[in-house]
């Protein structure tokens, strides 16, 4: 990840992904989406749906935010 900021939300974290473990399977996962284009990129930001209804992956100026739908 360089030293862009990776940050996961408070409800996510509370979800189960207070492992290191489990957490860095995640960004791990979130990369591999990130790598792959999608018409709807802009230079700004990207959006990846890791889980349907459970966890989204927002990679823009701030960093990389993994979240729960919910929390957009």
């Amino acid at each position: 990840c360089g030293n862009q900021r990776v940050i996961f939300t408070s409800n996510l974290f509370a979800d189960g992904y207070g492992d290191a473990e489990k957490r860095r399977l995640l960004v791990e996962r979130g990369l591999q989406l990130l790598r792959q284009p999608d018409v709807e990129d802009t230079k700004y930001m990207k959006l990846r749906v890791i889980e349907k209804s459970r966890i989204w992956l927002i990679f823009n100026a701030e960093g990389f935010t993994f979240l729960r739908p919910e929390d957009y």
